[in-house]
């Protein structure tokens, strides 16, 4: 499954242009979500994984090392990554879908193999977590 990037447009709205990228929402709508749903979660907390269960999409984390599974083609399963860089305490949040990496950050392309992103990240002193979060378009009945 192939996604759109969303633009960051501050520095620290990396989580929500990614839960608009994986469910193919607008900025604005899952801004205006996270305002209102989940106000009691600061910007470290994970509230986007709540969020994703509240909108429907059934999901789970797997290995780093399964992203493969999110890389076939014809796949109805989106990734959620984490990134960390410990020297500047912040986190970073990217989707991958069949064609690769779709970073929010300015300067990324629209789609990057994960391979090359995963060098830029590495060089940039950022940490991958172990686990992504699979989130499935797949609707509760089985079908797409």
């Amino acid at each position: 499954m192939q996604v759109v990037k969303v633009h960051q447009c501050q520095r620290d709205d990396c989580a929500i242009c990614a839960a608009a990228i994986a469910l193919s929402y607008s900025y604005e709508r899952v801004l205006e979500d996270q305002r209102r749903r989940y106000p009691q979660f600061d910007d470290k907390a994970a509230w986007w994984e709540w969020y994703f269960q509240d909108e429907g999409p059934r999901v789970a984390y797997l290995p780093l090392q399964e992203r493969d599974f999110v890389q076939a083609n014809d796949s109805n399963v989106l990734g959620v990554l984490v990134v960390t860089h410990p020297r500047l305490s912040v986190a970073h949040i990217v989707v991958i879908d069949e064609l690769g990496v779709v970073d929010p950050s300015d300067g990324f392309p629209e789609h990057l193999a994960f391979v090359k992103w995963k060098a830029l990240r590495l060089a940039q002193g950022f940490v991958l977590e172990s686990e992504f979060l699979a989130v499935s378009t797949i609707g509760e009945s089985g079908t797409a």
